[in-house]
């Protein structure tokens, strides 16, 4: 395994950076992309355009950056090293820190008993996660198996461990689903979540939850915390 690394190499381009990050990640295994930032008013390049594209493969994360045609294709290299904070990061590029929420999506008895989506439904669920990362606030989502292909461990006094195998019969407390969004407020986290397709099977009731991630900030500053930004834990 690669060992998580401050260090970022950049890769320049003239618009094509969002398009490369798709593409790399679509190819190598364990490659995600991330964090999205355009170009604020009164920057070097037009309001609004894609400046970075954060994204990892195979581990290793790496940025890449709509340079514009100002600067020649050469053999340099560069690379840049975590700030404190998001904010320090890219200042201008963000306009303030962002944040993340879970939308979690309900099971039913539909989705308990094994049942698939229909291809239409699938479709309708693609397109609005197309949508949300056309935009740059998608970070991940996907679909969970019932209960009964899973477990649970509970957790007891002095130490005591219960293995406890599937099915759960509450399936209104169940999650059958997951969308993460990285967004600038709640305000636009409601907004999207407005828009959620409904994931019923049948069209009939159904229910998403939303919950914001905690940041690590929000913990103090002991040696956990400073643990998990060593090994990158909180990385979109």
């Amino acid at each position: 395994m690669l060992k998580s690394s401050k260090i970022k190499p950049f890769l320049w381009f003239d618009t094509q950076a969002e398009e490369a990050a798709k593409f790399y990640t679509s190819i190598f295994k364990r490659s995600k992309l991330g964090k999205l930032a355009r170009y604020p008013e009164g920057s070097p390049g037009p309001a609004g355009k894609v400046m970075t594209v954060e994204f990892t493969l195979e581990g290793q994360p790496l940025v890449a950056l709509n340079g514009g045609p100002i600067y020649k294709f050469n053999e340099a290299v560069s690379f840049v090293g975590d700030a404190p904070d998001d904010q320090a990061r890219y200042p201008q590029a963000q306009g303030g820190s962002t944040m993340k929420y879970m939308i979690l999506v309900k099971a039913t008895h539909d989705s308990e008993a094994g049942t698939m989506p229909t291809d239409a439904l699938i479709s309708e669920m693609v397109g609005f996660h197309e949508e949300m990362a056309k935009a740059g606030v998608l970070v991940d989502g996907a679909g969970l198996k019932r209960s009964a292909d899973g477990w649970r461990i509970k957790y007891g006094k002095n130490g005591k461990r219960t293995f406890v195998d599937g099915p759960f019969t509450e399936s209104k407390e169940l999650v059958a689903g997951y969308t993460i969004i990285d967004v600038k407020s709640r305000e636009e986290a409601i907004a999207w979540t407005r828009r959620f397709p409904n994931p019923s099977i049948d069209g009939g009731e159904a229910e998403v939850e939303v919950r914001p991630f905690f940041e690590l900030e929000e913990f103090g500053d002991g040696p956990g915390v400073r643990k998990a930004r060593e090994i990158g834990l909180q990385r979109s």
